[in-house]
């Protein structure tokens, strides 16, 4: 066990106690209305300490080193009136390495951002003159470590680098908005951009003309695309996997483990070991090892997710997907989202559709009753299809739905995947169900 003072000190007062130690530094760089607005530099760092008495968490933080030595007693106190704990602290052992840490990060500086930013943002330009862009871009580096009193001793470095564009296009009443992004432990390269700037041409390209939304109540298609299809369908869907919701009773999922209830072309994976997924670590805020998670195998729902303390709370191992801020307990969440590509060309999939609607962007995800499912949000980017043809960008347009229906009707899955801002690699998947109606909500 490594020389830890404060853990050290944490152990002759509790039952068992966590010590969490971050630090980081970033050098973002930001773009305003075209112009290059502001660099910096930020530097973060602060400590956690979690610890058990009689039964009972306490948790409390500090960013302040001075100040360390006021946690223990912060924490007995707090812990008086805590939840009780349904777990122990893990033991020392093994994990996965992952290459997360991009040496030539280091030596990137600001003008080569500005560059970057400069370069990118005349490109588009180039393709639409009117066009007014905010963007940022930047890299960051950084070290966790986690003690704890069972023996645990676990740390380990990362890099980050980011880049986004939204720009937007005001025609009288009329706003066009586009996103685009990237994030990855690695800095961008050549390739990865033009990727990125043939995505906004090609958002630029089938938003040139204005059309009329379809109106179903989920009798024709609705095509999402990788970035819509996570927002979307991942939190609804998803909240029914949390250990959390199936510790507190309110899954809808909860007795269905081993059923089929999905399409079966669909299967999604939690994968914490993916190279440059944004989520991508050894061992998860408790010191858990992470490991890939089965969530749904061929339409299967295949098993959850939880930290320590929800684990325990429903009798189960924690699948090492525990994260946290500084001040908050560990909650369960994913890492990488990595959803199964199918056979289908994009092109086939539009050619083929006779009438319907592609979701690209959505404004306001999460206003229905995600707990079971159901998800309701405006189209902020979206496009109509009529006989094969994209005729043009929707505006006013709403859709609504259960994500638990809409991804048993599934009808395609595109043979190909794309980074979503390193959040998850996900294809673009048609699917039925999908009510759609003309308004805002």
């Amino acid at each position: 066990m490594t020389c830890e003072p404060l853990i050290k000190r944490a152990k002759a007062t509790f039952d068992e106690a966590e010590v969490y130690r971050f630090d980081s530094e970033s050098f973002p760089v930001h773009f305003e209305s075209n112009k290059l607005k502001a660099i910096s530099r930020k530097g973060t760092s602060g400590v956690a300490l979690r610890g058990v008495k009689d039964g009972r968490i306490g948790l409390s933080a500090s960013t302040d080193p001075s100040r360390e030595n006021e946690l223990i007693d912060r924490v007995l106190e707090i812990s008086k009136f805590g939840s009780t704990a349904s777990f122990n602290f893990p033991e020392d052992c093994n994990h996965t390495e992952v290459n997360i840490y991009d040496d030539q990060l280091l030596t990137t500086t600001s003008n080569d951002l500005i560059t970057i930013g400069e370069n990118f943002i005349d490109k588009v330009l180039q393709l639409s003159p009117q066009l007014v862009c905010d963007s940022g871009i930047g890299w960051s580096k950084g070290t966790k470590k986690i003690f704890n009193t069972t023996g645990l001793y676990k740390r380990y470095s990362y890099t980050q680098f980011y880049f986004y564009l939204a720009a937007k296009l005001i025609k009288e009443s009329d706003m066009l908005n586009i996103f685009v992004g990237y994030s990855s432990h690695t800095k961008a390269n050549k390739e990865d951009l033009i990727q990125i700037f043939n995505r906004f041409k090609r958002s630029l390209n089938w938003s040139s003309n204005v059309s009329s939304p379809p109106v179903s109540l989920g009798e024709i298609p609705v095509i999402f695309m990788p970035s819509g299809f996570l927002q979307t369908f991942m939190n609804p869907l998803l909240s029914g996997f949390d250990g959390k919701n199936l510790a507190n009773g309110s899954s809808p999922i909860s007795g269905d483990w081993g059923k089929k209830k999905l399409h079966e072309d669909l299967t999604i994976q939690d994968n914490p070991h993916l190279l440059n997924g944004r989520g991508t670590r050894p061992f998860d805020d408790e010191g858990v090892p992470t490991r890939m998670i089965n969530l749904v195998q061929n339409g299967i729902l295949v098993e959850p997710f939880y930290d320590l303390q929800t684990a325990g709370q429903t009798g189960n191992n924690s699948s090492g997907s525990a994260f946290r801020s500084l001040g908050s307990h560990p909650y369960p969440s994913t890492s990488n989202i990595d959803i199964a590509s199918g056979s289908a060309k994009v092109t086939e999939i539009i050619s083929n559709t006779k009438d319907g609607l592609i979701v690209e962007e959505l404004l306001g995800a999460g206003q229905g009753n995600e707990l079971s499912g159901d998800f309701k949000a405006n189209v902020s980017l979206g496009y109509r299809i009529q006989n094969g043809e994209i005729t043009g960008r929707v505006k006013d347009t709403v859709i609504s739905g259960n994500a638990y229906k809409c991804l048993s009707q599934i009808e395609c899955i595109s043979d190909d995947s794309e980074w979503v801002f390193g959040s998850g690699r996900v294809p673009t998947i048609s699917c039925t169900g999908v009510e759609i109606s003309a308004g805002q909500l």
